[in-house]
Parts: structure tokens; sequence; C-alpha cells
């Protein structure tokens, strides 16, 4: 269960390691979307992930995750993402 989350009065974009040795990223965006729901509020979640299958990305967004990157990590690619949480698509 997660405790001490804070309600912030700004907004960011959480970047999720897919593999993390205390909580893995499919279980961290859990954790996240039911504190949301606590405080009302929606925080984009983007994954950073070297598993690129469509089997690993259709799980990615079934779990809650609004957008992924590659691994390795490209500007370009990030700059596209943030326009995708910000406007809804990809330019």
């Amino acid at each position: 269960m997660c405790t001490d989350v804070k309600k912030y009065n700004y907004i960011f974009v959480c970047y999720v390691v897919w593999q993390m040795a205390v909580m893995d990223g499919f279980e961290a965006t859990k954790c996240i979307r039911e504190e949301e729901a606590r405080y009302g509020i929606r925080i984009p979640i983007i994954a950073l992930t070297a598993h690129t299958t469509k089997e690993e990305t259709d799980k990615i967004f079934q779990v809650g995750m609004d957008y992924y990157l590659p691994k390795p990590l490209r500007r370009n690619e990030l700059l596209k993402a943030i326009d995708f949480i910000e406007h809804g698509k990809v330019e």
C-alpha cells in the first residue's frame, strides 16, 4: 500500500523505470493510480523501458501508464512524449 503521498500544486510527469529493486514499474503505477483516486488528481506516467514487444507495450497501457519510451532515451522521443501528455497527440 502507498503511504506518505502529498498533493502538489503543480503538474509533473512521473517517469517509471520498468524494473526496479523494490517495486517494478507496474506495481508503482498501480500504487500511484490508487493514490490519485484518493486525491482526485492525475499524474502522467511515462515508462522508460528496453522491452518494446507488442505484449509488453500493451501491458504498459493496461496498467495505466500514459506513454512509453524505448531505451536508450533520445531527446526527440522525450519531447514527443511530453507533447503527447500535454496535448493528447504527437506532432
